[in-house]
């Protein structure tokens, strides 16, 4: 069974776990694999005082409101939930997903890299891949940032500003911003 990208949407996690123990067969296979909303950088180019270092906290907190995580990676809800229900030979990777590291040292991070922003990577599939979530995530930052802005009482402008400031560092070559992915998975008892 694979369960992908459910951050902010499951109410509780666990019992999604045991109901995926139920529903697997014994000697079976679960994969979770979630990301953080939190983007990062190692050079401080997302800091404080960014759009991008403002974003996890935005969403944290409006997660918080719905009754919903958003911080399952860094809570390490995954490993804890797939362990509650019963699954063994667990294991996890984490990786990050750059954003757009164009610099030729970000390029190493190809080798965990599953999901690149922008096109920069040498690899022509993993540059078209990029390219179309960077399209993607560019093109939906004020739709995606709406329904979270009113529920934190955000007023329309204020949300707007906020997403085009986020747009324009996602596109900033400046700014070497990634997030950090986990996928845990783990095996039903014989």
């Amino acid at each position: 069974m694979h369960i992908r990208w459910l951050f902010g949407s499951i109410k509780d996690w666990d019992e999604l776990y045991r109901q995926a123990y139920r529903a697997i067969k014994p000697g079976g296979w679960i994969e979770s694999h979630e990301a953080s909303a939190q983007f990062r950088s190692d050079d401080d180019s997302v800091n404080e005082k960014t759009a991008m270092g403002q974003f996890g906290k935005f969403f944290a907190e409006g997660g918080e409101k719905m009754g919903r995580s958003m911080t399952v990676v860094e809570d390490g809800i995954q490993r804890k939930g797939i362990e509650a229900a019963g699954f063994v030979n667990i294991h996890e990777e984490d990786f990050k997903a750059s954003y757009p590291a164009t610099q030729a040292n970000w390029s190493l991070q190809l080798t965990h890299l599953q999901s690149p922003f922008g096109a920069w990577p040498e690899d022509k599939k993993k540059k078209e891949i990029g390219a179309f979530q960077q399209l993607a995530t560019s093109n939906d930052v004020a739709g995606s940032m709406l329904y979270m802005g009113t529920l934190l009482g955000w007023a329309p402008e204020e949300v707007q500003v906020y997403a085009a400031k986020l747009r324009n560092e996602f596109q900033s070559p400046k700014i070497h911003a990634y997030y950090m992915q986990k996928i845990v998975w783990a095996q039903k008892p014989e």
